[in-house]
């Protein structure tokens, strides 16, 4: 994989019950998130912890295929 290539990222705040209405704006059921998960799965994609991603970018290990 070339740095050239674009790795989407996705980024949720919190996974788990909303503790406010304010919070509700950035927080997504568990079961949404697994389903969220699955779906990217099925299209070939995997997801990768952030500190893959640095060290990738830093010139370390590849990322996997789908990344």
């Amino acid at each position: 994989m070339t740095h050239a290539q674009r790795i989407p990222v996705l980024m949720y705040h919190r996974v788990g019950p909303a503790q406010n209405a304010w919070e509700a704006r950035y927080a997504i059921a568990p079961e949404a998130f697994a389903a969220h998960m699955q779906a990217l799965q099925r299209k070939g994609l995997r997801a990768v912890t952030i500190d893959a991603l640095v060290a990738w970018l830093a010139g370390g290990p590849a990322l996997p295929e789908g990344a």
